[in-house]
């Protein structure tokens, strides 16, 4: 019987893994590797960061909240947690060898048949708890819209195979990354907070934290459009995309209030107030980011600058609101106390994504205003990276190693 903790360890080593084809990415441009295409190696270092991290990590603090002990030590959920972390450990080897080719395809296909056996389960068992808190409404939406997403996995073959790497096949790429992280991390991630400070929560908290919901959700689906705009559609697309970000907009009036409050209420150690406040930002930041990204010009300029803009984007997501509310959440589980070692060694990778962040996105906006590089931009990140990669391992050897029991 593989225990949550244990779950969390294996998801955290992908983390690890994937921080790891991160920093070679940035070695790969002073040291070109041999045999190896950066898009390839990039491919790998995603996938192992929102599948094998993200992914894996979620689905496993719902499973340890949301469901009876007896439900979760059922059977199927250790046959499929341990199909996904192989399919993802192919995929760790293959995209980097071969990029999309049919083992890396093969690994995919495998996962996302697998995860929808553990959608299924983890519906059905919900369900029957019959509990209709908010925290489960968030986690029952995440669930419905990762099985959006996954459509589009299944359409992009059979594009390729039939019309080629048209705008088609980019926007089905989109359609998944947004469902996937817009839709399913959003949701469950949001869920899984709630469902922490559930019994704190006041009527007046509640309201907030559902009409936070509310709108999130009304606007999920139509905000996909902000995904597609870069192609050739209609000036209306661009109106609703900016009325899907502005409904996003309000729901921060909501989620703002609810997260001080939160962290000015109720009993919490330094580090993890810090991390409220980072992901209240970096989610604000994104949602921000999403309404200038409807109009027509800042579009053009993203896509121009897609190297730093639009990966910083993505980092934004992935380190600042994800990774570091999976973080958050491990030392809820945990309750460990953080000594020195383990708090010089997150504000060591906190340190290193900030800048890393600062660095992308100052380089954007510098290329859009002069069309110039920052001198020695690639050292600067090169470092930026070394330094988040290094506070990881240390705070994985504090979290998982040194203090493991």
């Amino acid at each position: 019987m593989m225990s949550t903790k244990a779950k969390l360890h294996i998801s955290f080593l992908f983390f690890l893994i994937s921080a790891l084809y991160g920093l070679l990415l940035r070695i790969n441009f002073f040291l070109p590797f041999e045999n190896i295409v950066h898009t390839w190696l990039t491919q790998g270092h995603s996938h192992v960061a929102f599948l094998g991290w993200g992914f894996l990590a979620t689905i496993s603090f719902l499973n340890h909240l949301f469901l009876s002990e007896n439900q979760n030590n059922k059977g199927v959920y250790q046959i499929v947690f341990i199909i996904l972390a192989i399919s993802i450990l192919g995929m760790f080897i293959s995209f980097p060898l071969q990029g999309y080719k049919i083992f890396s395809i093969t690994f995919l296909a495998i996962f996302g048949l697998t995860s929808y056996v553990y959608c299924f389960h983890f519906l059905k068992d919900l369900n029957e708890n019959k509990t209709n808190l908010i925290s489960v409404k968030f986690v029952k939406w995440a669930v419905y819209y990762y099985l959006i997403s996954s459509l589009a996995i299944w359409a992009i073959g059979p594009i390729i195979a039939t019309i080629g790497k048209t705008s088609l096949y980019y926007n089905g790429i989109y359609f998944y990354l947004h469902f996937l992280y817009n839709g399913f991390f959003v949701f469950a991630l949001f869920g899984i907070f709630l469902n922490y400070f559930q019994e704190q929560l006041s009527a007046d908290l509640l309201k907030k934290a559902t009409n936070f919901f509310v709108l999130t959700n009304i606007a999920c689906i139509p905000a996909y459009i902000l995904s597609i705009l870069w192609s050739d559609v209609s000036p209306v697309f661009n109106i609703i995309g900016f009325i899907a970000a502005f409904i996003q907009v309000i729901s921060l009036s909501y989620l703002i209030p609810l997260m001080w409050k939160i962290i000015s209420k109720i009993k919490l150690i330094s580090i993890q107030k810090i991390i409220i406040y980072v992901i209240t930002a970096a989610y604000s930041l994104k949602v921000l980011a999403q309404l200038a990204s409807s109009f027509p010009e800042i579009i053009q300029k993203s896509i121009a600058l897609k190297s730093y803009l639009i990966i910083g984007y993505l980092h934004l997501f992935t380190l600042l609101f994800m990774s570091l509310l999976l973080i958050l959440f491990i030392q809820f589980y945990t309750q460990l106390k953080l000594n020195t070692g383990s708090k010089i060694a997150f504000f060591l990778f906190l340190t290193g994504v900030l800048t890393a962040e600062l660095l992308l996105f100052g380089q954007g906006f510098y290329s859009w205003i002069f069309k110039e590089i920052i001198p020695n931009f690639n050292w600067y990140n090169l470092l930026a990276n070394l330094i988040l990669f290094s506070g990881l391992c240390f705070y994985y050897l504090f979290q998982f190693v040194i203090y493991r029991n």
